[in-house]
């Protein structure tokens, strides 16, 4: 009885999801903090409302390095920008058009506007304990 116990327990750890390390590598960053938000969902990345991780952190030598702990597994995306004049929002023309770099996971991009959730999703798996990604300012 006491084998079949610690054996249901051992199986019952060994099948529980783990949160797993994220870190986001950020190219071609100049002057600016580079402020970002992770997504879990298509509603909050369209909305750019309720992200389940949000960062902000100025670059060394053209780059940032962010590393956000312990992530659940499922699919994420991120978007960001660099908030070259430090007015805390991604500038834009008067048609929309950012005028501050900017990206998003996978360097996803649409032609008229900011690509869709599937485009910029990736699956952190149940069985990670670190995911590391890279994503280009443009």
């Amino acid at each position: 009885m006491r084998t079949a116990l610690l054996s249901l327990i051992v199986l019952c750890a060994a099948g529980a999801a783990q949160a797993a390390d994220l870190t986001i590598t950020i190219t071609k960053a100049a002057e600016g903090a580079v402020r970002g938000m992770v997504f879990r969902d298509a509603d909050s990345f369209d909305r750019r409302e309720s992200p389940a991780a949000k960062f902000s952190q100025y670059p060394l030598h053209g780059s940032v390095v962010v590393t956000l702990a312990d992530l659940p597994p499922g699919r994420y995306a991120i978007a960001l920008y660099q908030d070259s004049n430090g007015n805390e929002q991604l500038d834009k023309t008067f048609i929309g058009m950012p005028t501050e770099p900017y990206g998003f996971s996978n360097d996803a991009s649409a032609p008229f506007g900011p690509p869709d959730f599937e485009q910029a999703a990736f699956t952190i798996a149940p069985t990670e304990q670190h995911h590391a990604l890279t994503i280009t300012l443009r």
